[in-house]
């Protein structure tokens, strides 16, 4: 069946037991793409009332078009009950994951059962192993980096079951919706690693490759996607999706003006912000949100305050108010090391108050890295 393998992998952690299905060419051809057949699947094997971290299963789904030459069919999807929502999540991410998962032959993987002690799925276009693993504990930048071909991790957060834990893949790209992390966590399951060279079947390659190329004619004429991505990031479909009145704000409940929509644009920033600041801009926000986790992952708690307006409000510039003085603390004692690290040693020490710190052992003297969140980057416009 072209796009398809009509195979789907069911591992079951609980036995170690790997056995191989077919979908059928009618539910593939009804439910066309990764998402939907990943909602197809989950429908037919989990209770709607079922525990998200306990009876729960996890299935990975890619669609007809992954791994195949057409623009943009990288996109690899992971659906699960969310631990976070208590309904149906699925959440998916770009890279080439989803293309090795597609050539190693099959377009499903489900997971079921909950393994004794930590293990990891290691998938071949010949065959796929349930492993016992010595990675658990370990952050997932490190834990791919004791990995071999495209992978899908889960760290601490998810080890613990944390209901907001997101999946990690190629070391940066996630799968960050639904708390599908907590879920893997949950079964033991530490990794799923792939790696494929199968060619997947193409009706006609001939008539592909000329949709291809018509394709990548389309966008290399679009001004956005020719020229605005690149010069202005995401932030060049502000315009764009607020003409089309998908702009939101307060939480999806209204959709945002023209005037307050084209202060956030890609063209307005342009204007008033250099690109170094710009860069700036988004590090540092990309650091608050990792420093902002780890305060919430560390405190086991989901929410700070409430929902409220003024308690998010409130939970945002405590966060800011508390980052500022962490980073202050850490120039000011000529600390390098990352900002989780430097809040998690912090909170260690905040729990044994009397114990005497030793600065020198934390890298002082060391010199800060040519990083672009330096101290002085950090003073106000």
């Amino acid at each position: 069946m072209n796009g398809w393998w009509n195979s789907l992998a069911r591992v079951d952690l609980s036995s170690g037991e790997v056995t191989y299905e077919e979908i059928g060419e009618g539910v593939l051809e009804e439910y066309i793409g990764g998402r939907g057949l990943g909602a197809r699947l989950l429908v037919e094997e989990i209770d709607p009332g079922v525990d998200p971290l306990q009876d729960n299963v996890l299935v990975f789904t890619a669609g007809p078009l992954t791994g195949t030459s057409v623009l943009t069919s990288g996109r690899f999807s992971v659906t699960s009950k969310s631990p976070l929502t208590g309904t149906m999540a699925d959440s998916n991410v770009g890279g080439s994951l989803g293309k090795e998962f597609k050539r190693a032959g099959i377009d499903a993987l489900l997971v079921e059962g909950e393994a004794e002690e930590p293990v990891q799925i290691e998938i071949t276009e010949e065959e796929i192993n349930v492993l016992e693993t010595d990675l658990w504990g370990l952050e997932t930048s490190r834990t791919v980096q004791n990995l071999k071909g495209e992978s899908a991790v889960i760290g601490p957060a998810g080890e613990n079951e944390v209901k907001y834990a997101s999946i990690v893949t190629n070391g940066h790209r996630v799968f960050g919706r639904g708390g599908l992390g907590a879920v893997m966590g949950s079964k033991k399951l530490k990794s799923v690693t792939v790696s494929g060279s199968k060619k997947v079947p193409v009706a006609d390659e001939d008539a592909l490759k000329k949709y291809v190329k018509k394709a990548a004619s389309k966008i290399d004429s679009s001004p956005v996607t020719s020229r605005g991505l690149k010069k202005f990031g995401t932030p060049i479909l502000v315009n764009l999706l607020t003409w089309l009145g998908m702009f939101s704000k307060h939480n999806y409940r209204e959709a945002a003006g023209e005037e307050e929509a084209d202060n956030l644009s890609g063209e307005r920033m342009s204007e008033e912000l250099s690109g170094h600041e710009i860069r700036m801009i988004y590090m540092l926000r990309w650091m608050i949100e990792i420093f902002f986790r780890d305060l919430k992952q560390s405190a086991q708690i989901e929410h700070l305050i409430n929902r409220s307006e003024n308690g998010i409000l409130i939970q945002v510039y405590s966060t800011l108010i508390a980052y500022t003085l962490v980073n202050i603390f850490r120039v000011e004692h000529g600390i390098w090391l990352s900002m989780e690290k430097v809040s998690r040693k912090i909170k260690h020490h905040f729990l044994l108050p009397y114990e005497k710190i030793d600065f020198d052992s934390w890298g002082c003297g060391k010199g800060p890295p040519n990083r672009l969140y330096q101290y002085e980057s950090l003073e106000p416009t």
